[in-house]
């Protein structure tokens, strides 16, 4: 950010690695890495919830995002000024969730009738307590995607709006912009992670 002049959004961006994988808590990734996970486990270990350093078996749900799972969880907690920016950077540093939340064709349905369900989190899915940098423990919580409605509910406004006022406020290019940052801080990470691996 510094070097880039980008100084201004530095704290919102550092926000957003803080929380990014803290979906990665969700018992369906635990599963993926290490095949024994259930609904309100204890979360993995800090580095293998940051990046498994093997090639993982398919999600039991299809379609599964853990980055929603993150930004649904920032929406219940997250505290700054620039909110639902932080959100939208968190759920779209993968490339998936954007503009909109919806379930996708093919997904894992869950088998109660009426329960929301996107991306492979299904509502009232639990994350078990997270502890973040700077942020300190985060509660066990209840996901909601009551956001993926329209209109307003007791989340406040709907995913939609909030992404289409961020597009009209910061312009796609300025979006884009930002995730990209974010997405080469996460890949340095990532990098570093492997480089500290592989020489022990």
């Amino acid at each position: 950010c510094v070097a880039l002049g980008e100084e201004e959004y530095k704290e919102v961006l550092l926000c957003c690695a803080r929380w990014h994988d803290t979906g990665k808590a969700h018992f369906i990734f635990a599963n993926a890495v290490l095949g024994s996970a259930r609904e309100g486990d204890s979360p993995l270990p800090q580095g293998l919830m940051a990046k498994p350093m093997r090639k993982m078996p398919p999600y039991e749900r299809r379609g599964f995002r853990h980055e929603l799972a993150s930004a649904l969880l920032w929406l219940a907690h997250g505290s700054m000024k620039e909110k639902d920016l932080i959100a939208y950077l968190i759920a779209s540093h993968h490339g998936k969730v954007r503009l909109a939340i919806r379930s996708i064709p093919g997904e894992t349905e869950p088998p109660e009738p009426g329960r929301r369900f996107a991306r492979g989190i299904w509502e009232g899915d639990k994350l078990p307590i997270i502890t973040i940098p700077e942020a300190g423990d985060i509660p066990e919580t209840s996901l909601s995607l009551e956001v993926m409605e329209v209109g307003d509910g007791d989340m406040g406004e709907s995913w939609s709006t909030r992404a289409q006022r961020l597009l009209r406020c910061f312009g796609p290019f300025r979006l884009a912009w930002y995730e990209a940052l974010l997405c080469i801080a996460d890949r340095r990470a990532s990098a570093k992670e492997r480089e500290d691996v592989n020489a022990l």
